[in-house]
């Protein structure tokens, strides 16, 4: 694994989070985040964020979730929470938020938990690269969601304080997720997608690699999701390193708009970590 540090991001909160009213000892705020609490106010912005944070806790699946596998795949109760902000706090903040924790067995030794802290920084790093080098998009159609800020809370499970991460995001309205075609099994399992029906991702794959190796032979016209890092990485001209992009299949994108105003975001990239089935120069 390459060694890795993003953009730099201001670790300033001048409002103080350790009084009776918040239990958060340390925010870490993107360029963005910093000007819209100097508009908004930075008390009222952690009040905002703290507001949210409580009912997510309180409420982690309920009418604010959106995460479409929240109430279908128990699993992924363990190590997320997603939710939006409420109407009135956006209406405050001026953009669409989003507000992803840690679940509820999120500190377990025996599972293993999203890691907030990682995705914050290189979601930051991946879309201010694409921002400077693809102001229009990747192809002028694939963005990459922009992080806001990056905080850790402790939460009280079974008589001890535990910390718990969040991260704040700008929402995706009306996003759809692309389809996942599932090859393979449990050992050797592969993610594709149909270029006839997503033609974009057709072309953002390119030509195939000779480079790249399924573990699982795929039917035509099927591509790996693996096959989109390469591509990825070159149009970033190589600022980010290639094992720092993955996880980036269907559920990770979404699709707004259609026709001439669709657009694709990639709302969470995480390191690539291969399965030994998987390690191949790709």
């Amino acid at each position: 694994m390459s060694q890795f540090r993003g953009p730099a991001v201001e670790q300033l909160w001048p409002y103080d989070l350790t009084t009776q009213m918040y239990d958060t000892t340390a925010v870490t705020l993107t360029p963005h985040a910093l000007d819209i609490a100097d508009r908004v106010g930075w008390q009222a912005a952690a009040e905002l964020v703290m507001d949210s944070r409580a009912k997510a806790v309180a409420d982690p699946y309920g009418p604010l979730s959106i995460d479409p596998d929240a109430r279908k795949n128990v699993e992924n109760r363990k190590g997320r929470i997603v939710h939006r902000m409420d109407n009135e706090a956006e209406s405050l903040l001026g953009l669409p938020v989003a507000i992803k924790g840690t679940g509820e067995q999120a500190y377990s030794p025996a599972f293993q938990r999203v890691n907030l802290a990682t995705q914050f920084t290189l979601m930051h790093s991946l879309s201010s690269a694409q921002r400077r080098l693809h102001p229009d998009g990747i192809n002028g159609l694939f963005f990459f969601d922009e992080p806001l800020a990056y905080f850790s809370c402790p939460i009280v499970r079974r008589g001890r304080l535990i910390p718990q991460e969040w991260m704040l995001m700008a929402r995706v309205v009306d996003g759809r997720s692309i389809t996942n075609i599932v090859r393979g099994d449990a050992n050797h399992r592969v993610l594709a997608f149909d270029p006839d029906r997503y033609p974009d991702l057709g072309v953002l794959a390119g030509a195939p690699d000779p480079r790249f190796i399924s573990p699982v032979r795929l039917e035509p016209p099927l591509r790996a999701y693996r096959e989109l890092r390469r591509p990825i990485y070159e149009k970033l001209g190589g600022l980010i390193p290639l094992d720092m992009i993955g996880d980036i299949h269907g559920e990770n994108i979404l699709r707004t708009g259609r026709r001439q105003s669709r657009r694709y975001t990639i709302i969470d990239a995480q390191p690539y970590r291969p399965r030994p089935d998987q390690l191949v120069q790709d």
